[in-house]
């Protein structure tokens, strides 16, 4: 499987589960089982009936305060849109096409700086930049970032993650100076918070070793 569609999968099951304790759940759902209504329509009825279950176990978790179900539920729904999109990779474009509504859907439900919000924007600009559509990409990472910085420290884990993704969606448009200044924020951060020898302070030291290496070819 293309690791743009691990990514794209990843993201929508976090996002699908999120959502399905909103207001705006039905549609959701209805996107979702359109999918397999398009690709697989002997499952269609099945799927559907599989999120009515889900968004059940989702309200009774959080009104008895088990924290650990949207994990687990997040994760059973990332396999089964990964196990579509391996059998079906047509229907990767169509599933990419509704980070837009998500994120309308979550101002709708929470408001433009609600973490939720914030969440899809930045799932959204990772998965635009990991299918290679950084220009898409910039203004929701952006935003991510820009709302994470108006409500956490500068050090919080998704602020971080916000910052590297607009440094690579930075980086490969060309704008060299602006994804190493990021850069250095983010390795700074990641050092404060994880340590030097952790995978993801080499990994965010590796990114800013490569965007110093194109600005000097530039």
């Amino acid at each position: 499987m293309d690791p743009e569609l691990a990514v794209l999968a990843g993201t929508a099951g976090t996002t699908l589960v999120t959502l399905l304790t909103t207001e705006a759940w039905q549609r959701v759902s209805d996107g979702i089982t359109s999918l397999w209504r398009r690709a697989e329509p002997a499952r269609a009825e099945a799927i559907s009936a599989e999120l009515d279950v889900t968004r059940t176990d989702l309200l009774a978790a959080r009104d008895g305060g088990d924290l650990q179900v949207g994990s687990e539920l997040g994760a059973e729904w990332q396999g089964r849109i990964r196990r579509l999109l391996v059998t079906h990779p047509e229907e990767a474009a169509a599933l990419l096409a509704t980070g837009p509504a998500v994120i309308a859907d979550c101002i709708s439900a929470t408001g433009e700086d609600h973490p939720m919000t914030l969440g899809a924007e930045l799932n959204y600009a990772f998965t635009l930049s990991a299918m290679g559509r950084p220009a898409e990409a910039l203004p929701h990472a952006r935003r991510a970032l820009t709302g994470y910085e108006r409500l956490f420290t500068p050090d919080y884990p998704l602020l971080l993650n916000a910052r590297q993704n607009l440094s690579v969606a930075l980086h490969a448009l060309g704008r060299h100076a602006e994804a190493i200044e990021q850069g250095e924020i983010l390795v700074d951060g990641r050092i404060r918070v994880l340590g030097p020898a952790h995978p993801w302070t080499v990994h965010a030291e590796e990114l800013l070793h490569e965007y110093r290496n194109a600005a000097r070819s530039s």
